[in-house]
């Protein structure tokens, strides 16, 4: 499984975390030069889930609540649900 295929090279995330899992799925934030992607993978068979563009924006940061990934960039936080990565629209308190 080869993250963000469809990118440039990837560089490593100096800010924020890289990794995050609810021991069913991980959750990769993948960083190139200009962009930014959330990836889902399958910790049980290693089968890509789904993926999310985001913003060149640094990755300031992110966490697992709600059933959602919630990425912080700029400022802004997004939400994507932990089953298909569909963008969620309300953000937890």
């Amino acid at each position: 499984f080869k993250l963000a295929p469809n990118k440039g090279a990837a560089i490593k995330s100096s800010r924020g975390p890289v990794t995050l899992t609810d021991h069913v799925r991980s959750y990769e934030l993948v960083e190139g030069a200009d962009w930014h992607q959330l990836v889902a993978f399958d910790l049980n068979t290693g089968v890509g889930v789904w993926r999310a563009e985001l913003s060149a924006a640094a990755i300031e940061d992110a966490k697992i609540t709600d059933g959602a990934v919630w990425v912080t960039q700029n400022g802004a936080r997004r939400g994507f649900s932990l089953d298909d990565g569909r963008e969620r629209s309300s953000t937890p308190l």
